[in-house]
């Protein structure tokens, strides 16, 4: 891993940001000035990086957003991790109408 040789050859500056969906609310990881732009983190959550079992289980998914429009970057994710994104999405859809 990257950390790994960064700690063998002694240039690690200890400290590395996961990027990881907090409580299952999606993370904003950027917005512009004029909050017309924006890039979101939507997966994975802490407990889908420690119960995968396969790198692709956990791919970092991205969406940008400009003006209301949005482009969904979803790398080598797959159809489980789909289904745990839209599982985690009527959860707190549910939560958040009590």
């Amino acid at each position: 891993s990257i950390a790994k040789n960064e700690m063998e050859a002694d240039t690690w500056s200890g400290s590395f940001h996961r990027l990881e969906v907090n409580k299952g609310r999606i993370q904003n990881l950027w917005t512009d000035e004029s909050a017309i732009l924006s890039l979101d983190l939507i997966s994975p959550t802490f407990m889908e990086n420690l119960c995968a079992r396969s790198h692709n289980e956990t791919s970092a998914i991205l969406v940008f957003s400009c003006d209301g429009r949005k482009i969904v970057f979803p790398a080598d994710s797959n159809i489980k991790q789909w289904k745990r994104i839209q599982k985690r999405r009527i959860l707190g859809n549910r939560i958040q109408s009590t």
